[in-house]
């Protein structure tokens, strides 16, 4: 993983735009800029027309996040994930991803699993790292429509890339799997 100075990103790369709605102090850490994140979309003050979506398969295949998640989507943070049986409780039973978005017909599941620089749970390789384990569940949901994102630092996304293509590949999984960077995240946010 690139070793980038992360309180240098935090500090210039984080707009003093976005911040905590009640105390005003901007994130410092994966789970802060999740956070904020989280409560701005409920308050539906994330452009996603201006955020894209990176394919980890096709290096080409970039579309706006916009159809993926809309800004009328419910999101909840740390949603445990429902399993049942000794397999699925063993591979994804504990897991609670950063952000899950879905529609109010519940027809449409994204996954967000929020990176700055750490590596993923479990291990970065398949099949038994955190993106493999989140593709085993989303291909196991009952919903037609869902995609796997991780959301990172401009200067860290070929890392997570890389190893998301791998999980992919390793379990022929066909469930869309992107990365999305903050960098666009805080340029899409409305005042």
């Amino acid at each position: 993983m690139p070793q980038e100075n992360v309180q240098e990103w935090i500090d210039n790369k984080i707009p003093n735009t976005f911040y905590d709605p009640f105390t005003r102090i901007k994130p410092t850490s994966e789970r802060e800029l999740t956070a904020v994140l989280s409560v701005l979309q409920q308050m539906k003050r994330v452009d996603w027309q201006r955020v894209k979506l990176h394919s980890v398969v096709d290096e080409s295949g970039t579309i706006t996040s916009s159809r993926k998640i809309l800004s009328s989507d419910l999101v909840t943070s740390e949603y445990p994930l429902f399993a049942k049986g000794d397999y699925e409780i063993g591979r994804w039973g504990r897991m609670t991803p950063d952000l899950a978005f879905t529609d109010r017909e519940v027809s449409r599941l994204v996954i967000v699993e929020a990176k700055i620089d750490s590596h993923f749970t479990f291990s970065d390789e398949p099949p038994d790292g955190q993106v493999s384990r989140y593709l085993e569940y989303l291909a196991a949901c009952r919903i037609e429509e869902k995609c796997l994102v991780v959301l990172c630092p401009e200067f860290n996304t070929s890392w997570y890339a890389e190893r998301m293509k791998r999980a992919v590949v390793k379990l022929g999984s066909i469930v869309p799997t992107y990365t999305m960077e903050w960098e666009d995240i805080f340029s899409a946010v409305e005042g």
